[in-house]
């Protein structure tokens, strides 16, 4: 990922938390780069409330093929779970259903032949509600994403 993009990328996680913190949940959205000047095009689908993200992340992928895109940009709640530096805690148990699984907000980021790269960051609840996030990490995406995003050029 280019300088450029990496900082579109944490940008978009701040303004992100801040929307988490002001109305208390984001929902997914996909953005495409364009390759007019990295123009950004949000991927609105409306009509379709019951979708879930993969049904929204194939749509969103066949748009990006149409827009030509050059990279795509998945805003989202998720789970997740942590797993030691050395692999060790890696379970097959889905994050959603695991007993130490950890809600964050994540920004995916995605080229048309496939390089991916997660930013993420924890969410947490103050003792009145509010969620917030800290501490952002930068996770290689490859592994994690293949289920919902997918490359759209050979």
């Amino acid at each position: 990922m280019d300088e450029q993009h990496k900082e579109l990328v944490e940008d978009i996680l701040s303004k992100a938390s801040f929307r988490l913190t002001e109305n208390g949940s984001v929902a997914p959205i996909f953005i495409a780069i364009l390759p007019d000047e990295n123009e950004l095009m949000p991927i609105m689908v409306t009509g379709f409330e019951n979708l879930n993200l993969d049904q929204y992340a194939i749509i969103a992928t066949n748009a990006a093929v149409e827009l030509n895109a050059i990279a795509m940009i998945l805003i989202c709640e998720q789970w997740t779970v942590k797993v030691d530096e050395d692999g060790t805690g890696y379970s097959m148990i889905p994050p959603s259903q695991h007993p130490d699984k950890v809600e964050c907000l994540s920004v995916v980021y995605m080229t048309a032949k496939g390089d991916c790269a997660i930013l993420t960051s924890e969410i947490h609840t103050d003792p009145i509600g509010t969620k917030y996030t800290k501490d952002a990490e930068w996770m290689d995406g490859a592994d994690i994403v293949s289920g919902i995003m997918t490359p759209w050029t050979a």
